[in-house]
């Protein structure tokens, strides 16, 4: 952990906020300056962002100092964390409240983290990786470029990041994406991702939402393909899972030239009335390209979905100041030629 201001200068002690050690007060060295555990609300935030995914992952925590990080993700069903941290009183105290939680599956390593990374190189790889640096030393980029040659990155791994600098700023390895992007105070943290490219399609998963979804990119074409996976789905899930998809979509370049094809046919029920429907268009009507027209094309199977994602087309269409065309499809191949065409006649 790196240098963080706090209002409890009297006590040298994090608490852990969730899971099987919630609420456990746990030490860390104070006469490091430079070591401070990443705020409670900045952690709560995490490891919302992280609950789905963390339950059995393997974990890596550079600069671990407190530790903080590493005991939150253990309480919380990690299969394991390796924490580094060059510093032999912050792994002596991470051992010493490791024995007072008797917790068995963490893995406490001195040494530099930098080092320690490019001796790792091709030894296997992690889901989660939690990279909080000094901040005065800025090595973030060097850390991930490390992480990505070294293939340490699992599919579908994701990065926590923390600085004093926007994390928008960050030069980050090529194929990888800034997914969530917040600032607590003087603190900027957020989490990147990997996305994963196959027969020119770039793919991009949402991790922090129940409701499963997947993008994918083709650049031949222009063309956003996101697809939603449950076959349940109500208000609230469409909301969360959207805002999440609208956040997306502002950390990939030029995306708002690109046409969106949405595939609803996984889904066979949706609890959402017109009126909601109504204020989930004001929603993603957030994103439109106000200097060029898009589409969107909405396909979709059960009858309840097509009858809904026609009042979202008129919506859409009609909605004032939008320049997206909206049109719905029940057959995949057609949704596709509309939204190709669309390019083909720019």
């Amino acid at each position: 952990m790196t240098s963080h201001s706090s209002k409890d200068k009297s006590s040298n002690r994090f608490r852990i906020i969730g899971g099987q050690w919630r609420s456990r007060k746990l030490s860390f060295p104070g006469h490091i300056p430079s070591l401070r555990p990443t705020p409670d609300r900045v952690r709560e935030t995490l490891f919302n962002w992280l609950q789905i995914k963390l339950p059995g992952a393997n974990c890596l925590d550079l600069f671990t100092g407190s530790g903080s990080l590493a005991l939150e993700a253990l309480s919380r069903q990690a299969a394991s964390v390796t924490a580094i941290d060059m510093s032999p009183d912050a792994i002596s105290t991470l051992r010493s409240n490791c024995a007072l939680l008797k917790c068995e599956n963490l893995i406490m390593v001195s040494a530099d983290s930098l080092d320690w990374l490019r001796k790792q190189a091709g030894k296997g790889g992690f889901d989660i990786i939690f990279l909080d640096p000094p901040y005065s030393l800025k090595l973030i980029p060097q850390c991930l470029s490390l992480i990505d040659a070294g293939n340490l990155a699992n599919e579908g791994c994701v990065i926590y990041m923390e600085s004093d600098e926007d994390l928008a700023n960050i030069m980050l390895p090529a194929h990888w994406q800034l997914t969530r992007n917040k600032k607590a105070g003087q603190v900027f943290y957020g989490v990147c991702e990997r996305v994963i490219t196959k027969n020119n399609l770039l793919y991009l998963r949402a991790v922090d939402t129940a409701m499963l979804v997947s993008h994918r990119l083709d650049h031949d074409n222009k063309v956003i393909i996101t697809t939603f996976a449950p076959e349940e789905a109500d208000l609230q899930l469409f909301i969360e899972a959207f805002t999440k998809y609208q956040e997306e979509l502002k950390y990939l370049p030029d995306f708002q030239l690109y046409n969106e094809l949405v595939d609803f046919r996984p889904i066979i029920s949706i609890n959402i009335t017109a009126a909601e429907l109504k204020k989930f268009g004001n929603i993603t009507l957030s994103s439109d390209n106000r200097e060029m027209t898009t589409r969107l094309a909405l396909v979709v199977d059960s009858k309840p979905a097509f009858t809904l994602a026609k009042i979202y087309e008129a919506f859409r269409n009609l909605a004032p100041g939008s320049r997206k065309q909206v049109k719905v499809f029940r057959d995949m191949e057609e949704a596709m030629d509309w939204v190709v065409q669309q390019q083909d006649d720019a």
